[in-house]
């Protein structure tokens, strides 16, 4: 009776065991995407000011070209931050093989932008913002974070990831278009 007892308990508690182990690589690989999509979110922050203040120059307020110019620095910086929680996290959210693209897109259009039509100015920084709002869908679909069992934590991370960016890209166009 007692070797019962104890069979039993050892089997509820390898069920309970393989479940908490589960639920808590779950809750790293969200902690992951959390860490990586946080740069991310305010780099692209800084790229839809850039490109407000871009716009701003191009039509004619040179009083906004040393704004544009700092902002171009705080991206740099930016863009080492999210550098350095991708390749932490990488394992973890991968997109690496859109990340260097991305880069390589910005560097481009920070050096081009001064040339450009402010139309023209306008759209190639939104292909850019658009592009990291991608990364950061992929980084919460990669990590989990969206996919999350509880109801309230899967709105939560819903909204940050994809309603809220995609509402304050939607603010950040018209904001910008004004200039």
């Amino acid at each position: 009776r007692l070797g019962l007892a104890l069979i039993t308990a050892q089997c509820l508690v390898t069920v309970l065991s393989v479940s908490l182990r589960g639920s808590v690589q779950q809750s790293q690989r969200e902690l992951a995407g959390v860490t990586a999509i946080k740069p991310m979110l305010s780099l692209i922050q800084l790229m839809q000011q850039h490109r407000d203040m871009a716009n701003g120059v191009l039509a004619g307020n040179a009083k906004l070209k040393d704004k544009v110019a700092a902002n171009a620095g705080e991206i740099a910086e930016a863009i080492g931050i999210a550098d350095a929680a991708l390749a932490a996290q990488g394992d973890i959210v991968g997109q690496q093989e859109d990340w260097k693209p991305l880069k390589d897109e910005w560097t481009a259009l920070a050096n081009e932008w001064p040339e450009l039509t402010g139309p023209a100015s306008f759209t190639a920084h939104t292909a850019v913002v658009q592009r990291a709002m991608q990364i950061v869908t992929g980084i919460g679909d990669s990590s989990g974070l969206v996919m999350d069992p509880d109801l309230d934590s899967y709105y939560l991370a819903n909204t940050a990831v994809f309603v809220m960016p995609e509402t304050l890209e939607r603010l950040a166009v018209i904001r910008g278009a004004g200039n």
